[in-house]
């Protein structure tokens, strides 16, 4: 089994490569280059898109694969096998080929790269750029009809819907697991800031509370200190006091009563302004 050298390679592709560039004849092989269509996973739509001008270029995204079909028309002799790869420059940005690395003898149509972007960046290529080398290996005797490449990719000419079925769906690839530990980091973070401040109001109502409750109890005390005076004092002097000192007890019972009512006044006006009046 021998390769084809330049010269057969420029007999066979001038009669079985359409369009021909005599250019394109490199090293042993035929590069063959990037037709119009692409379809790329994590396409809302699920279409097969078009390069079309003014760029005339296409984004494979990191950790994205991509179907790719070549713009010439391909067919393998029935005495020849062909090769087919991505040119290293491509490679070397991380575009492996994830599909068939062969051509069968008697295929006739044009090539799909199935290929997936493994660098950390995006790849960009060019509509018309050459990036697919094919080489031809001669057979001892050509296949018969019977023998040679008669599946369902003969006479493929554009990408179709069983193609795209077979690379889509979601991808666990490292760019979108980042993506994602980025979006649930972020909903984390949102929501412990929440229950920050849930917790942070609660600690407030029950510091309020607490509150409520010591001037509450301060208020009490307050009553039951005015009731508590009133009664000793006329208990003690209401049968041993003169008139006259009768009244001085009661007028001093008044202005006693006077000070706690201030008292309780000056604990309801410290509360509204939100002041703790010291204990005593």
């Amino acid at each position: 089994m021998a390769f084809s050298d330049n010269d057969d390679i420029r007999l066979i592709s001038s009669e079985n490569i359409s369009p021909f560039r005599y250019e394109r004849i490199k090293n042993a092989c035929y590069e063959l280059s990037l037709g119009e269509e692409y379809f790329i996973t994590n396409n809302t739509d699920s279409t097969v898109k078009i390069i079309s001008p003014p760029g005339k270029q296409l984004e494979i995204k990191a950790g994205q694969f991509a179907l790719l079909i070549t713009e010439e028309k391909v067919t393998i002799p029935k005495d020849k096998l062909a090769f087919i790869s991505i040119k290293a420059g491509v490679k070397f940005r991380g575009l492996i080929n994830v599909s068939g690395f062969h051509v069968d003898p008697g295929f006739t149509g044009r090539l799909k790269f199935s290929v997936y972007n493994a660098g950390p960046r995006s790849i960009v290529l060019e509509k018309g750029e050459p990036y697919f080398p094919i080489w031809f290996c001669d057979l001892k005797s050509p296949l018969s009809n019977d023998e040679s490449y008669n599946g369902s990719h003969q006479r493929q000419n554009s990408i179709n819907g069983d193609d795209i079925m077979r690379i889509q769906g979601d991808l666990a690839s490292p760019s979108d697991i980042l993506d994602k530990i980025k979006v649930l980091s972020k909903e984390t973070d949102n929501n412990i800031k929440q229950v920050d401040t849930e917790l942070s109001n609660k600690i407030r109502d029950l510091e309020r509370k607490v509150l409520n409750l010591d001037w509450l109890k301060r208020i009490i005390i307050v009553i039951l200190i005015t009731g508590v005076s009133g009664f000793l004092i006329k208990y003690l002097f209401n049968d041993k006091l003169s008139p006259s000192k009768e009244e001085k007890v009661l007028v001093d019972e008044k202005v006693i009563q006077s000070l706690i009512n201030r008292k309780v006044d000056s604990i309801f006006a410290a509360k509204q302004k939100n002041i703790v009046v010291p204990k005593k």
